[in-house]
């Protein structure tokens, strides 16, 4: 499943099944903020990308609530890697934790819950 806001993340999908996934991307000046820090909206969109192919969402699928704690700046230039994993399953409901890494730092720690409705 390829996600449009990874177009405008310019992120690549790593690796994706059994209930992980791994989204890379790199942050460019189109990703910040007024400061020149990566803007907390572009993250926060890495990990819920991330979130979307470690659940496996159908295309009815979606998160339906998330919290980021945002740990470290980031810059342009600087590497992302969101490593998503799921941690629990409860009918057509999950919920998936999600740690973003750039070289130096962990920079954030995401968690969402996701409802896929049973077909």
């Amino acid at each position: 499943m390829r996600q449009p806001v990874e177009e405008w993340l310019g992120a690549t999908v790593v690796s994706s099944g059994d209930g992980e996934s791994v989204v890379q991307m790199t942050v460019t000046d189109q990703h910040v903020n007024g400061a020149g820090i990566l803007h907390g909206g572009a993250l926060f969109a890495l990990a819920d990308a991330a979130l979307a192919h470690a659940a496996i969402i159908p295309d009815t699928g979606a998160t339906t609530g998330a919290q980021i704690a945002f740990i470290a700046p980031c810059h342009p230039g600087d590497e992302l890697v969101a490593t998503a994993r799921t941690t629990a399953r409860w009918g057509a409901n999950a919920l998936v934790d999600v740690t973003v890494r750039s070289e130096r730092a962990t920079v954030a720690e995401f968690r969402g819950q996701v409802r896929c409705p049973l077909r």
